[in-house]
């Protein structure tokens, strides 16, 4: 059986041979995944949401899933803001501006949030997430 070009197995399996091989193939599989849990490529887990509206001073927040936030919490908000470049053919580009910090004041439905603006003019379509430590 020929299991890699270079690499050739005998054709007469014993139980050594089997577990050899199925321990190569195992090491081939779980080394192909670029990124593994502790791997720096991945992005931590964090808490974001979306500002959905702004009603009267309040903000009414989507904050994901259930528990996702408590009552109190400081969240920063932040805007993306589209940066035109010289060169058309570079396409659209991005970056985020802090545009300032909102407490949650009270949690309903599970998946959403009113929160009171504490510094800066978070608005419509901005995201809110936890600090980072």
């Amino acid at each position: 059986m020929t299991l890699l070009p270079w690499i050739q197995f005998p054709r007469a399996p014993t139980p050594w041979r089997r577990s050899t091989r199925a321990a190569l193939v195992a090491l081939l599989v779980l080394g192909s995944t670029a990124c593994g849990p502790e791997d720096p490529c991945r992005h931590t887990v964090r808490m974001r949401g979306h500002i959905l509206e702004v009603p009267h001073g309040r903000l009414v927040l989507c904050v994901g899933e259930k528990g996702a936030v408590q009552v109190g919490q400081v969240l920063d908000a932040f805007r993306q803001q589209r940066v035109t470049g010289s060169d058309p053919q570079a396409g659209p580009r991005y970056r985020r501006e802090r545009s300032g910090t909102v407490r949650i004041t009270s949690l309903f439905d599970e998946h959403y949030a009113t929160a009171e603006i504490i510094t800066g003019k978070p608005g419509i379509h901005d995201t809110v997430a936890l600090p980072r430590p």
